[in-house]
Formats: structure tokens, C-alpha cells, sequence
């Protein structure tokens, strides 16, 4: 019998807000990891490629942190998320390397984060049993494939400045983690009941 990470029934009203802010502290934690192990070997060749793995895992792993707090789901539904994030992102590299004779890294990033976002909708919405369908599934790959075009300003602001691709991946998986969170926790309000009630 599967193992769930909650008490049977149990759910948390995690709001959408905090999704967001979730996945932009994953993607500015990736970069972080990133630069650091770029100083701890800045000859190239020396090392493993973390930029292929480090922020589908980062990035897998905060969501299903958020998925664990929401609702009680089996343990290996959310490693399955984690390791199809990282998946996912490692896809997205390849594909936008595949740009690499082309001077169009626009089309590059929108080709990779649509095909990533695809991946992690596809998971969530086969794991998670959700019923939001197609409909829900296309505003996640849609959001993947438009924040995907910030890979270009990334590039070019990282050719001086390592700390430039945070341009991509804070935005990018703030709004896929924001989007996911309409079918990973359906029922989540926007903003924290007393937020909504000061203001």
C-alpha cells in the first residue's frame, strides 16, 4: 500500500501567492548553487554540468515540498514530480543547445520552456489526477513557452555577468510553479485569508 505524506483527508490553503514566491526562490537558489560551483571550477570541462540538472531539481523539489504541504498525496507520486522536473529541464537544455548555430536564442527559449512546461503538466496532471484537463494543461505549457523567451536577455546579460540567467529561471519557474498550482492545489485562495482582509 502507498505511503502518504499527510493524514488521510488532511489539506492546507497554501495561496497562490506563495507558489509564486516559491518558485522564483527556487530558480534565484539554482542560480545561487550555479554561480557558486562555477568559481569552484571555472575551467571549463572541470566538473559536472550542473546548469542541466541543478534547476529541474531545485525547482522539482520545491514544488513537491508544496504539493506535501497541501494535500495528502503517496510519497512516490511526489519524488515521481521531482524526478520529472529534473528530466524536463535537462530536455530543455538539449533543446536549446540544438539552437546553438542558430542566432535566434528567442525561438530557443520558447522551444525549451514549452517543452519542459508540457513535461511537468503532463506529470501533474496524470500524477495528481486532476480534472482540469487540456484547459489547464495548455496555460502551463503557454506560460513555460512565453517565459521561455527571457532565455535571450539571459545570455546576454550572463556573457558579463554570471549572475544574468537569474533574468530566466526566477521568472520562469515562478510562473510555472504558479500555473501548476491550479492543478496541484485546485483550491487554493490567491492571498493569505488576513492579506486579503487588510488590505
Amino acid at each position: 500500500m502507498a505511503t502518504s505524506l499527510h493524514a488521510p483527508g488532511r489539506r492546507r490553503a497554501i495561496p497562490r501567492a506563495a507558489w509564486l514566491a516559491a518558485g522564483a526562490g527556487g530558480g534565484a537558489a539554482s542560480v545561487g548553487i550555479l554561480v557558486a560551483w562555477s568559481s569552484m571550477f571555472p575551467a571549463s570541462g572541470v566538473g559536472p554540468d550542473l546548469h542541466a540538472v541543478v534547476p529541474g531539481l531545485v525547482f522539482g523539489l520545491v514544488v513537491g515540498a508544496l504539493v506535501h504541504a497541501a494535500r495528502p498525496v503517496p510519497a512516490w507520486r511526489v519524488t515521481t514530480l521531482v524526478v520529472v522536473s529534473t528530466v524536463a529541464h535537462h530536455l530543455a537544455v538539449q533543446l536549446a543547445q540544438g539552437f546553438k548555430s542558430s542566432s535566434n536564442m528567442v525561438a530557443a527559449g520558447v522551444t525549451a520552456g514549452t517543452a519542459g512546461a508540457f513535461l511537468l503538466g503532463s506529470a501533474a496532471l496524470v500524477l495528481f489526477a486532476a480534472r482540469s484537463g487540456l484547459r489547464r494543461l495548455g496555460a502551463i505549457t503557454m506560460s513555460g513557452a512565453a517565459l521561455g523567451s527571457l532565455l535571450d536577455p539571459a545570455l546576454r546579460m550572463q556573457g558579463g555577468q554570471e549572475w544574468g540567467i537569474m533574468v530566466l529561471y526566477v521568472p520562469w519557474q515562478a510562473g510555472v510553479a504558479f500555473a501548476l498550482s491550479f492543478v496541484l492545489a485546485p483550491r487554493a485562495p490567491a492571498m493569505p485569508p488576513g492579506h486579503a482582509a487588510a488590505g
